[in-house]
């Protein structure tokens, strides 16, 4: 089972991580990541109960928009006006995923994460894609107020 209540949940809140802007409403009516998380986390649990998984369906739900937290995503969700498309938020989340849950079960919710947007990509272009990612600057803006990784507790279904 995940703890959800770790430390640095509520900083992202309280730092004004924003997963998703409203046009034309004010940033204070935007949804916030913590709150975000947390509710995909719950809702892709209860998904992946039926066959065991809940706990790396939580866990994915957690980390798969973390790198909303960066400095670029922020500046575009802000300013979207025009932008087609933003900056690549899930990478930060699938390396986090890698640096929590070492291993096979790691591998799995990473991929998830990376391809969460983009559809699931085969080990190869997972590959590709995590070494070419600035791995500085995504866990910089990922680990300063996004929610945190659960506990390493949980081991695959049962």
């Amino acid at each position: 089972m995940i703890d959800s209540r770790r430390p640095g949940t509520e900083a992202a809140i309280a730092h004004g991580c924003f997963a998703h802007s409203l046009p034309g409403r004010p940033a204070e009516a935007w949804e916030r990541l913590g709150a975000h998380a947390h509710a995909v986390a719950r809702s892709a649990g209860r998904f992946a109960e039926a066959f065991g998984w809940r706990g790396a369906a939580e866990a994915a739900g957690l980390l798969h928009d973390i790198g909303k937290c960066s400095a670029a995503f922020q500046a575009y969700i802000r300013d979207a006006a025009g932008a087609a498309r933003g900056p690549d938020h899930s990478t930060a989340g699938a390396l986090e995923a890698l640096a929590a849950y070492p291993g096979p079960i790691g591998r799995i919710i990473a991929a998830i994460v990376a391809g969460h947007h983009a559809g699931l990509a085969d080990g190869t272009d997972l590959e590709t894609r995590l070494a070419q990612a600035d791995i500085r600057s995504m866990r910089a803006g990922a680990r300063s107020s996004a929610p945190s990784p659960p506990r390493r507790s949980w081991a695959g279904p049962a």
